[in-house]
């Protein structure tokens, strides 16, 4: 799933950090094909990964050479190495090293130099995101890399315009001017040097176009994610009702697609029994040539007395239907049966109460003949299937 693209915020320069809380610091954020949308950091959906950008003014990217020794001895002599280069007290910067990058001399690595008041700010605005990944990346390695006809980016603010120049695959300058006041000229930034506005569409393009070297720059440390585990942010983010819109959303119509398939599936199976009714119906008023309403309880009656004239016994009378019960019985135990009773509804019987039903009903010997329960241990043999009885 493509990630979620999200530029932040540049540090304001003309105000404290008490204050940063209330200035009009807003984030700009997209997701691949959509259109950029700004606000607070709440306002950013639920997505499986971020990917942030840095403003290049508030984040100086440095190459030193450095004692190839481990990274965790290398930060603590890191201080000292990059001081002479710092414009700033080292007290107020924060560095992170940027793991070993391809095309790099084994010697060289680059380390960021952030203020370290508005990065701890800006980190405690991306730990309330929702997310399952996020990354954040210099804005200067989004920007295109143009060796021989490099291009400066502008972006303007309300009191002043910020400048990005990206003269090396690892590095640039950036800054910030009045408005309306003149580019400085120098043999890195002549006059005719072509200017571009540095819009949300150049970013998105150039994080497409990224080296995929730059891809495992994370300027966030370890313990921002270690702080994020501490606090259990994502499992109170499972409770975010904006989280579990879509899933209950998608649950919703699942269970209206199985009611109405199940209804549909009902209606149609009582549709369907009600034709073969009605088409047995039309069955026995031929067979008995009457247009009689009851012609299913008279085809029982009609075929039995055929049988008789014939010198032949149907199945609907006694002896019959006792050898069918016989036969049916044959699977319980020899004493089950406890009293036997004929009449014209059919053949009644009672079984020992330590007979289980479930054995007599489910037996396949009961063939063409249909067993009613009546009772615990009475029932009701009916012959033809129970072809006369009353239909509910």
């Amino acid at each position: 799933m493509s990630p979620l693209l999200l530029r932040c915020p540049e540090m304001p320069w003309n105000s404290d950090a008490s204050e940063w809380a209330l200035d009009q610091l807003v984030f700009q954020w997209s997701l691949t094909g959509q259109e950029w949308q700004a606000g607070s950091i709440e306002a950013i959906p639920v997505v499986d990964t971020v990917v942030a950008f840095m403003p290049a003014v508030d984040v100086r990217l440095v190459e030193l050479k450095m004692p190839l020794i481990p990274d965790k001895k290398l930060m603590v002599i890191l201080p000292s190495l990059i001081e002479d280069t710092l414009l700033t007290p080292l007290s107020q910067c924060v560095l992170q090293l940027i793991p070993p990058l391809a095309h790099q001399a084994a010697s060289y690595r680059l380390v960021a130099v952030m203020d370290k008041a508005w990065f701890k700010w800006l980190n405690q605005q991306l730990s309330g995101i929702i997310t399952g990944k996020i990354q954040l990346l210099p804005e200067l390695l989004a920007i295109p890399f143009e060796p021989f006809s490099p291009t400066v980016y502008f972006t303007d603010q309300p009191q002043h315009t910020s400048y990005t120049l990206r003269t090396e695959p690892f590095k640039g300058s950036a800054w910030k001017q009045a408005l309306g006041s003149a580019l400085p000229v120098s043999a890195h930034l002549p006059i005719d040097m072509p200017r571009q506005e540095l819009t949300n569409t150049v970013i998105a393009q150039g994080f497409k176009d990224m080296d995929p070297i730059f891809r495992v720059v994370n300027l966030l440390p370890v313990e921002f994610y270690q702080s994020r585990k501490k606090n259990q942010a994502q499992t109170i983010h499972w409770g975010s009702p904006q989280l579990w819109q879509v899933p209950l959303r998608w649950v919703s119509i699942c269970l209206i697609v199985i009611i109405v398939s199940k209804i549909g599936h009902l209606s149609y199976l009582s549709w369907l029994d009600t034709q073969w009714h009605d088409r047995f119906k039309v069955f026995a008023s031929q067979a008995v040539g009457n247009s009689s309403s009851n012609a299913l309880a008279e085809l029982p009656i009609k075929a039995c007395l055929s049988a008789r004239q014939q010198g032949l016994m149907c199945s609907g009378e006694f002896l019959p239907m006792a050898n069918q019960l016989d036969r049916i019985l044959q699977s319980l135990p020899p004493d089950a049966l406890k009293t036997m009773t004929y009449s014209s509804e059919g053949l009644q019987f009672e079984l020992q109460p330590n007979i289980d039903p479930k054995r007599l009903l489910t037996s396949p010997l009961i063939d063409h003949y249909v067993i009613e329960s009546m009772s615990a241990s009475q029932f009701v043999l009916k012959p033809f299937a129970g072809l006369g009885a009353s239909r509910p």
